[in-house]
């Protein structure tokens, strides 16, 4: 793992929020971390609203013109396929986050379905608190990992402050003892 993690922003290890739902697993130098659904405060509710009026615009457009096939497979009918899907991820879609010193695993999980990304432990250069999006002109925070030698993995846009600041933490501490555990394993 690169030197370059640190808490040079200020981030640093810190007490659980008390009403944090976050669960976190140690075993050894394993680690897993699951994210609750966002709920009706996550911000999915404002896209799922949107993603409402717009699908139903669409598939009016779609059964008044009676376009079948190709206006089936057209463009808008994807996004907002795509809005729906990213608004339930955000409403009621889970995230677990596992690590071992080997590999760290993020998965989210919707409708029974799940979609994962796999990196490599060692390839972890810093974790931060990063912008994933904008709403309303406003960044929506989350927690990014980022690596040397694959695409960023960020999670958490639904978690408060006090919660993103407290999984940047865990997670830098984490990776510090998984270093060192690497460091130690090397020189021997």
């Amino acid at each position: 793992m690169s030197p370059s993690l640190s808490a040079e922003d200020g981030i640093r290890r810190s007490a659980r929020p008390p009403y944090s739902r976050i669960e976190v697993v140690y075993d050894g130098e394993r680690m897993q971390m699951s994210l609750p659904p966002g709920g009706l405060f996550g911000g999915g509710v404002g896209l799922a609203l949107f993603s409402l009026i717009w699908n139903l615009l669409v598939w009016y457009k779609l059964v008044e013109s009676q376009g079948g096939l190709v206006l089936l497979l057209s463009i808008p009918v994807f996004i907002g396929i795509a809005i729906a899907v990213l608004a339930f991820q955000l409403l009621i879609g889970t995230f677990t986050l596992q690590l071992n010193p080997i590999t760290c695993v993020g998965t989210w999980k919707l409708f029974g379905l799940s979609y994962s990304k796999y990196r490599r432990t060692i390839d972890i250069l810093d974790v931060v608190e990063s912008a994933i999006y904008e709403k309303g002109g406003q960044p929506k925070r989350g927690v990014g990992i980022k690596f040397s030698a694959a695409e960023d993995l960020e999670f958490g846009s639904t978690l408060t402050e006090d919660e993103r600041k407290w999984v940047v933490g865990e997670l830098r501490h984490h990776f510090k003892i998984l270093r060192e555990s690497m460091d130690s394993k090397t020189a021997s």
